[in-house]
């Protein structure tokens, strides 16, 4: 999208933000995110959504590195993992509920994180196009960027750059150093419930 694509910081740190949603600043802000932490967005008759869900396990251990870059090795443990996963297990079955069973169809595209990754060029085509039906999209272009994107690593109390990592399958919570089966089978029953 080039210089027309203003992207809304809702989530960064230190950065001139409304913190609303919808953005403030509508008629500035092209694409603007939201993790829906309180289940309270709606959705708009005439806006276009797109709804990007991942396997739970991979998106837990993910933010729970994100939670012990920001509060250090305090809780950086087996007991302080089970409790934050058993609790996001329970936000995760309402988000999936909320934004992948139910939402309306016409306006809301999904797409999970694993198309995203696996077929990165036909997914963002497909994005593309539910935002402005009828763009010519340079395939070239995209394949480049797919290709050469950065990418970070978030590990061990700190985010390490990636340079032109392109887009990859990053994280298997098997690999997790709290993963057992234990843990496993219990998340799956919350999950399944």
């Amino acid at each position: 999208f080039g210089e027309i694509f203003n992207y809304c910081e809702f989530y960064s740190e230190n950065i001139d933000c409304c913190r609303k949603f919808p953005c403030e600043r509508s008629r500035q802000v092209t694409f603007s995110k939201n993790h829906d932490f309180k289940r309270e967005i709606s959705t708009e008759e005439k806006t276009p959504y797109l709804v990007q869900y991942r396997d739970f396990f991979n998106s837990v251990t993910s933010e729970f590195e994100l939670l012990v870059k920001r509060h250090g090795e305090r809780c950086d443990n087996k007991a302080e993992f089970t409790k934050f996963s058993v609790n996001r297990s329970k936000h995760y079955k309402e988000f999936i509920e909320k934004w992948v069973n139910k939402a309306q169809t016409d306006t809301v595209l999904r797409v999970p994180y694993d198309s995203l990754v696996m077929n990165t060029v036909e997914t963002a085509k497909s994005c593309i196009l539910h935002f402005s039906p009828g763009a010519q999209i340079d395939i070239e272009k995209l394949k480049t960027v797919v290709k050469t994107v950065d990418g970070e690593k978030v590990e061990n109390q700190k985010i390490v750059a990636l340079p032109n990592a392109g887009v990859h399958a990053s994280r298997d919570h098997k690999t997790f150093r709290f993963y057992d089966k234990e843990w496993q089978e219990r998340i799956d029953s919350i999950l399944a419930s």
